[in-house]
């Protein structure tokens, strides 16, 4: 071969390099995309113990809660997906391929990241048992099934006031914080009245297993009411008022209700709720109240006054009790 022909087959070479590196860097220039999800990772997660107060049904005069221990898990995740780039298509003699059309393929070995995201994750870890919880600025302790059984009444007092339809409770714990929670008191319960948000709280006569609902046709005749109280009491002493209505009419007593009146602040305008009673049905409910420790002997007359659907009741069904204060 001649040194031209060399000289020229050497240039040949060189510029097929050339061009092939072009070519490579081309390819290498080209944009990742996103392929195929492949998994998700979870790169942290962050843990939050704390607890949630609910109130129970319990029938009766004493309110009941229970207080769960709670975990919020909040999970920082990423989509790892495949990385594909542009390559241009080849015709292999099927058919016409458009000039520009473009495939893509698999970068062997290469991933991308999609956006962080978070998930919470709620974990009900059990009753939060034999814990100090502290309400109304007064100390609260749950027993061995997380329950607190209001046997000072103290979630019936905002309702002593008629004005008051709901209030917000805070339950505080010493290391993990407060929670909320939202008490209503419904006396004329109607199924469209209620509404969103006294349908998120927690009705207090319905969780005391009382029946507040409007009935139609509602009557008295047959209605009879009792009080009764101790005949004596002291300073410092829980004195019980109890109220007691019984239905031996042929009609159902619809929302019935009492409310005590006396001069003193201790025991004036307490409720007592009876709600709707069926033909033959009887019901109690009870007011515990502290004697002040300043109280001055002498006779104590109270007197309780009820009302139901129809109205207030006639004064010879009102109770009226003494106390001797000594």
């Amino acid at each position: 071969m001649s040194k031209k022909a060399s000289l020229w087959l050497a240039l040949l070479s060189l510029f097929m390099g050339v061009m092939c590196c072009f070519g490579q860097d081309a390819a290498a220039d080209r944009p990742r995309r996103r392929g195929r999800l492949l998994r998700t990772e979870e790169r942290k997660t962050e843990r939050k113990d704390g607890f949630e107060c609910q109130m129970l049904p319990a029938p009766g005069s004493f309110p009941l809660l229970q207080i769960t221990r709670k975990t919020l898990l909040i999970h920082h995740e990423v989509q790892i997906f495949e990385a594909v780039r542009e390559v241009a298509r080849e015709n292999k003699g099927e058919g016409i391929t458009i000039r520009g059309t473009i495939d893509y393929e698999v970068i062997p070995g290469e991933i991308l990241e999609g956006a962080w995201t978070t998930r919470e994750e709620l974990v009900d870890n059990g009753p939060f048992a034999e814990a100090d919880f502290e309400i109304f600025g007064q100390r609260w302790r749950t027993d061995k099934d997380g329950q607190i059984v209001d046997t000072a009444q103290a979630l019936l007092r905002p309702f002593d006031d008629l004005r008051t339809m709901s209030t917000e409770l805070t339950i505080t714990h010493a290391t993990m914080g407060a929670q909320k929670m939202t008490i209503s008191r419904n006396l004329l319960r109607r199924a469209e009245s209620v509404s969103t948000d006294r349908a998120e709280a927690f009705d207090l006569l319905e969780m005391l297993g009382l029946d507040f609902w409007q009935h139609r046709l509602p009557g008295r005749e047959g209605l009879t009411l009792e009080v009764s109280a101790p005949a004596t009491a002291s300073a410092g002493d829980i004195v019980k008022i109890t109220v007691t209505a019984s239905n031996d009419g042929n009609q159902q007593v619809s929302s019935l209700l009492g409310r005590s009146f006396f001069k003193d602040a201790w025991v004036n305008c307490r409720m007592f709720y009876l709600g709707g009673l069926k033909p033959g049905e009887k019901r109690s409910f009870t007011r515990l109240l502290t004697v002040p420790e300043d109280i001055k002997a002498g006779a104590c007359f109270i007197r309780v006054g009820f009302w139901d659907l129809l109205g207030t009741l006639p004064a010879g069904q009102a109770g009226k009790i003494r106390i001797d204060l000594k």
